[in-house]
């Protein structure tokens, strides 16, 4: 299921496993803009060979990293990563880069988030999925709370613990 083209968004876009061939240039080139980058804690990569490794490490960490891509071009136009996963407790944390700027505030954010919050709970039953935002990051909060997020918790860092559940 998710090694498939998981389609959206009217068929615009379509979410499958990240491979290693989809780490390139232009993935690296996203983390040039510093726009982009202001809120990513990950975000320090020289060159392809860092953000390759970066990407070997999620694998053997067994987080789950989506690639998302538009369907006429095939352009790779962001992430979504699903770590800590915790099948037991049937939960998961989540992060989502939009990181080619032609396709950011577009709710293409959103829509994807949404798509993939039902492949992981179709595939692995994760009822709860789980998100850390800046409080001042209110592009990411707007768009969360679209795709079905609430705050769940406010630490004293300034960051919000934003929650998603789905009922069985």
């Amino acid at each position: 299921m998710l090694n498939d083209k998981n389609y959206f968004y009217n068929k615009k876009f379509f979410l499958r496993k990240l491979k290693l061939s989809d780490i390139n240039q232009n993935y690296l080139d996203w983390f040039k803009n510093k726009n982009n980058t202001k809120f990513i804690l990950n975000s320090n990569f020289k060159n392809l060979e860092e953000l390759k490794i970066y990407y070997k490490e999620q694998l053997k960490k067994k987080n789950l990293m989506l690639g998302i891509f538009e369907t006429k071009t095939l352009t790779h136009v962001g992430n979504i990563k699903f770590e800590k996963i915790d099948l037991r407790k049937k939960s998961a944390y989540l992060g989502v880069f939009i990181g080619n700027t032609n396709f950011q505030n577009h709710k293409l954010g959103s829509r994807s988030l949404v798509e993939a919050c039902n492949l992981i709970f179709k595939k692995t039953k994760i009822f709860r999925v789980f998100l850390s935002v800046r409080q001042n990051n209110l592009k990411a909060i707007s768009s969360y709370k679209n795709s079905g997020f609430y705050v769940h918790k406010i630490k004293k860092n300034a960051k919000l613990i934003m929650l998603r559940n789905y009922f069985l």
